[in-house]
């Protein structure tokens, strides 16, 4: 396998956690203005994906991620409300996004009927918010501009490092968006540049100085520079209050150009990038407040699993020799030397925790799984025309890698029989007093050396009278029996046993 191959497949992995995410993200959404932070990180995994879609030259998953962090950009900003109808679409769109994701890995082509369509709902939520922007309502949450609407002038210094690049952090994307807050002009920096001989096309040289005259705040300027924390220095100063008179026209310059004197370099071209009022000087050398720049740690590391499970094999083997070597020790010997025993207790103790150690390395959170059901419960609610929610608790719960990639199919086959069975219809939920709106809750906890998964609902129940007689008619039991209730709950697990009249594509076949 090539070097570039090797950094395809990290791609490809990587692409796969992102858009488990972004399910995770969209899955927690209900419409509460706390949503904007679940959008927000949904946003940032579909701009992940794109930047290194982009580094690989995959131009098809670069274009449909580019409309779908715009629909995911428009709902975050308020300009079009997250309701259940265009959260569904989100969620569609993942499924095509991971399509395309298996289009460029395995060579298998999407149909373009498929895409279109995705993209085609995903242009209708960013027109959506084009119109709320031209006709604000009374709901919808205001703009950053609107929340500051006293312009000001801030200058900016953004020196990305020279691997930039290869993190996949497009400058030009973030210099658009600075745009879009207000008025810009840019001194463009090429100092750094080394000659032709020396030059590397895979790393970043320029520098740039930009003023900015906007109504946003300095933590929304912040905000658009975040995805390069760590690969760039970065100063943002509030210069003061825009002048009236003189507006900032927007200007970007090429490069720079010296000066005879050897003074501030100049901007390239004919349109000035700084106002006549202001001394260009004065900007290089304004006192700043430097922003702190986030250290990049490596928080985790992809280990591919079959190394994992030599290391727990060899773990295992390790404490067997250990126990062993005990067992052939003379204890006389051992007893009369209390530095050997003094030893021999330290390499037991570290043999466990090297043993309790590896074998959390295989644990995952459960969360990877619980990420897939909130998504699993809104759809086939939606199909039943029922109002339910689903409750997530103990994500974090880790369980080994192998039992969780066991869960998914048990887990869905529940929630299903929850929302057919359990969760009664919004008429019937009325007559009984309870809310229209159902609650489905699913957990998991730690109990003792076992984790417990739950799932319960707030619905009608179990019928135990009438699992009784469907496992009657069934010759699961004979009709005399004298069964406990829980007994009689257990027959719900025997195959083919249902309690629903009709056979439907969500239930009916036990």
């Amino acid at each position: 396998m090539g070097q570039v191959d090797k950094f395809k497949e990290t791609f490809f992995l990587e692409c796969d956690e992102l858009i488990a995410r972004v399910e995770l993200y969209l899955g927690a959404l209900t419409g509460a203005p706390a949503d904007t932070e679940q959008l927000q990180s949904a946003f940032r995994a579909i701009h992940s994906i794109k930047g290194g879609a982009g580094m690989f030259g995959f131009q098809r998953l670069v274009a449909f991620a580019h409309v779908f962090e715009s629909a995911i950009d428009t709902l975050w900003r308020g300009r079009a409300a997250a309701d259940a109808e265009r959260v569904t679409r989100l969620v569609q769109a993942t499924d095509v996004l991971s399509d395309l994701v298996g289009e460029v890995r395995a060579g298998t082509m999407v149909a373009n009927d498929i895409v279109s369509d995705a993209t085609e709902h995903l242009e209708a939520i960013v027109a959506a918010g084009g119109e709320a922007a031209k006709a604000p309502t009374a709901d919808r949450r205001p703009t950053v501009s609107e929340l500051a609407p006293v312009p000001a002038v801030y200058d900016i210094l953004f020196e990305p490092s020279s691997d930039m690049f290869r993190r996949a952090i497009e400058p030009l994307g973030i210099v658009r968006r600075l745009r879009d807050l207000g008025q810009l002009a840019i001194t463009a920096d090429a100092a750094r540049l080394p000659e032709f001989a020396a030059l590397d096309p895979a790393a970043a040289y320029v520098s740039w100085r930009m003023r900015l005259v906007t109504s946003a705040p300095k933590e929304a300027i912040a905000r658009i520079f975040e995805f390069a924390a760590g690969s760039c220095r970065l100063e943002i100063a509030a210069v003061g209050a825009a002048p009236s008179a003189t507006p900032l026209p927007r200007a970007a310059a090429i490069g720079p150009k010296a000066a005879p004197d050897g003074s501030e370099p100049e901007a390239d071209g004919d349109v000035d990038a700084t106002p006549a009022s202001v001394d260009r000087r004065s900007f290089v050398a304004r006192d700043r407040t430097p922003m702190p720049q986030v250290e990049r740690r490596v928080s985790s590391i992809r280990v591919d699993l079959d190394r994992v499970d030599r290391l727990v094999n060899l773990v295992g083997e390790i404490a067997i020799a250990q126990a062993m070597l005990l067992q052939q020790l003379d204890h006389a010997v051992v007893d009369a030397n209390p530095q050997l025993m003094r030893v021999l207790s330290q390499l037991e103790q570290h043999t466990r925790t090297l043993q309790d150690s590896v074998m959390g390395i295989r644990a995952q959170p459960v969360r990877t799984i619980f990420g897939r059901m909130p998504r699993v419960v809104r759809e086939l609610a939606r199909q039943l025309g029922k109002s339910v929610d689903l409750v997530l608790s103990g994500e974090e719960t880790e369980i080994d890698k192998t039992i969780i990639e066991e869960l998914s199919e048990p887990l869905i086959h529940l929630l299903r029989n929850a929302v057919d069975h359990g969760i009664e219809p919004a008429a019937e939920r009325r007559a009984r007093g309870k809310p229209e709106h159902g609650t489905i809750r699913l957990s998991a906890a730690r109990q003792g050396s076992r984790i417990a998964i739950q799932v319960s609902d707030d619905g009608r129940g179990i019928d135990r009278s009438k699992v009784r007689r469907r496992a009657i008619e069934r010759g699961l039991i004979e009709s005399e029996a004298r069964l406990s209730d829980e007994e009689i709950e257990s027959l719900t697990f025997a195959p083919g046993l249902t309690t629903t009249d009709e056979v439907s594509k969500i239930s009916g076949r036990g």
